[in-house]
């Protein structure tokens, strides 16, 4: 039998996958920010039942992301209680089938090789696994997109639409953008360039979704519409000034490692595949416009990692018969390059999770905690409590309620304050020490 009719290969992969994201899924707390902010949105909707149509956190309607992850996680917290691994299932689960959805793109676009070792390749990229491996929207937005286009391109736009209306009520409107981009880029390409085939896809898109931004605008009014629907960047482009820089190229180069090396060698030698165009084109696509955005946040690319995975996997498997030496060895470069990529930014996760415990054993969910650090989502999800506020120099934005400046904060009479600065109020009378905890319990009256 030869390897390309031998389904092993692909267990193996699937297998591996299974590792790469679920080995250490209960293995730490709920980390800073959106992690710990999801899994409260998740446990707030199952078990404290505030409502399945809108996002609920830290005592109010959260109007900044759609409601899809946590609806997914809704049944599994329902069955099995709040914890680490119920809040990261979804996450986890979505990023174990992106793999083999590679792989089939791959064998579709090119042939079975290039799939098989695109699957490897993307295994192997920064923030992948350990992105993939938390409670984010990330691992869900990328598998809806990649479902989405897996679907189109083998003829099934109905399905290629629904599964571009699960990105969008995953992350918002804008992140459907880039889904429908590639597939019209593939249809003029690759494709037959049928325009009933697009449209079709967009109604299903159309229904899919809309009946949930029309709820949403009935119930919370202008709030919501402005929220998901006029401002579909968050902000990004009006809060500050948006600044074109290079912060997420250097990213996209970091994150794909030693994988340019094939790439670059493979383009220089030929670039006439028009997969392999349609692919670069595609990456490009989402990459340009996200440089727009004033937050240069790395994940943002993640959704292009399966693509780019492709041009690895493409360029790698063509350079020499004898690939597999040469992959192998690439391999053991990248792994050993994206290693230390969590300890470029130390988490506080653990901190502010031990202090919510001793939050939870010692007082009422509805005490009032004012916590002197914007690391504070780990904390309010251990913590039971109700609503915390935070204190900053300046002040929170518009639609961030919860941090008051430190002027405003010594106005707040009664609210029990954590901070490790107990010099920066005023009207302090009473100090606890809370080791192991590095911070210091303060009462102001």
């Amino acid at each position: 039998m030869k390897l390309r009719n031998n389904r092993w290969p692909l267990i193996a992969l699937t297998l591996l996958s299974i590792f790469a994201f679920f080995r250490s899924i209960n293995e730490f707390p709920l980390r800073n920010w959106d992690e710990a902010w999801y899994g409260e949105i998740s446990e707030n909707m199952a078990i404290n039942n505030t409502g399945l149509l809108m996002p609920f956190w830290n005592g109010r309607y959260y109007f900044d992301k759609p409601p899809m992850y946590f609806w997914l996680t809704y049944p599994i917290l329902k069955i099995f209680g709040p914890g680490e691994w119920q809040a990261r299932f979804v996450s986890v689960s979505a990023a174990t089938l992106i793999p083999t959805l590679i792989y089939l793109i791959g064998k579709k676009l090119f042939n079975y090789k290039t799939g098989l070792v695109a699957a490897i390749i993307f295994l192997t990229l920064g923030q992948v696994v350990e992105r993939f491996s938390h409670g984010n929207l990330d691992a869900l937005l990328t598998l809806f997109s990649i479902l989405s286009f897996y679907f189109y391109i083998n003829r099934s736009p109905v399905v290629s639409g629904v599964f571009l209306a699960g990105a969008i009520l995953t992350k918002g409107l804008v992140f459907g953008f880039f889904p429908l981009a590639w597939i019209m880029l593939f249809e003029f390409l690759l494709g037959k360039k049928e325009v009933k085939k697009i449209i079709k896809l967009i109604s299903v898109l159309l229904i899919a979704s809309l009946w949930w931004f029309a709820l949403g605008s009935l119930k919370f009014g202008e709030e919501f519409v402005k929220s998901y629907i006029t401002d579909l960047f968050a902000g990004n482009l009006s809060w500050k000034e948006p600044m074109l820089d290079t912060t997420l190229t250097k990213v996209f180069i970091r994150d794909i490692g030693f994988w340019f090396i094939p790439i670059i060698f493979h383009f220089v030698k030929n670039f006439k595949n028009k997969a392999l165009l349609f692919l670069t084109l595609s990456v490009i696509t989402l990459a340009l416009p996200l440089n727009l955005l004033a937050d240069k946040l790395g994940w943002f690319l993640l959704p292009l990692y399966p693509f780019a995975s492709l041009i690895a996997g493409f360029s790698t498997s063509s350079l020499n018969k004898k690939y597999i030496l040469i992959l192998s060895l690439l391999i053991i470069l990248q792994l050993n390059s994206i290693k230390n990529l969590d300890k470029e930014n130390p988490d506080k996760s653990y901190i502010s999770a031990e202090l919510g415990k001793f939050i939870k054993m010692n007082y009422s969910p509805q005490t009032k905690i004012v916590l002197d650090s914007p690391d504070f989502s780990s904390f309010l999800y251990y913590s039971g409590l109700n609503e915390v506020t935070v204190a900053s120099q300046s002040g929170g934005k518009i639609n961030e309620w919860w941090i008051k400046s430190y002027d405003d904060i010594s106005r707040f009479k009664g609210y029990l304050i954590i901070t490790e600065n107990p010099q920066k109020f005023d009207t302090v009378i009473q100090t606890i020490t809370t080791a192991p905890y590095d911070y210091k319990l303060l009462e102001l009256l």
